[in-house]
């Protein structure tokens, strides 16, 4: 199982788990007109953290740092993320706009590992994101990071 589907999995437990607290607090209020505004709080606060990070994992996504993507052919194709964009030809052959300094050049890849020819970015990577190819061009920042993703069109 991948693991965006584990960690969906394992967070709708938690959130059914904490939403039956909150209505098991609900009950015992209707039923006894009686129950500790205390454990209310607590379970509602923990009920609405726990929906957030649910909105924000399916919202960012998974990014899978060491994809199985399969053949050569498949990396083909024209990546973009706004103004930025890098198209990998078939001949090997690379054209980006909107990354400094890149303009041009040749790839090859090894693996998840991307290298454009005569440029400054020395450690692109090839990454997967909720299934989808992508393009780290600046994998591996300052602070750790995958920087910007260049999503594969037409995908």
């Amino acid at each position: 199982m991948p693991p965006f589907l584990i960690s969906v999995l394992v967070s709708f437990v938690v959130f059914s788990g904490c939403s039956a607290v909150v209505i098991y607090a609900v009950y015992r209020f209707i039923r006894y007109r009686r129950i500790s505004r205390r454990f209310l709080i607590v379970a509602s606060l923990a009920m609405l953290s726990l929906l957030s990070a649910i909105v924000a994992s399916v919202i960012e996504g998974n990014i899978e740092l060491n994809p199985d993507f399969g053949a050569r052919e498949q990396l083909i194709g024209i990546y973009s993320n706004g103004d930025q964009s890098l198209t990998l030809n078939e001949d090997g052959t690379f054209v980006a706009t909107g990354i400094s300094p890149v303009t041009s050049g040749t790839w090859r890849n090894y693996d998840w590992n991307l290298t454009l020819s005569n440029t400054g970015l020395q450690n692109a990577r090839i990454v997967t994101r909720n299934g989808h190819l992508c393009i780290a061009p600046f994998y591996g920042g300052v602070d750790g990071s995958t920087g910007i993703l260049l999503k594969k069109e037409n995908e």
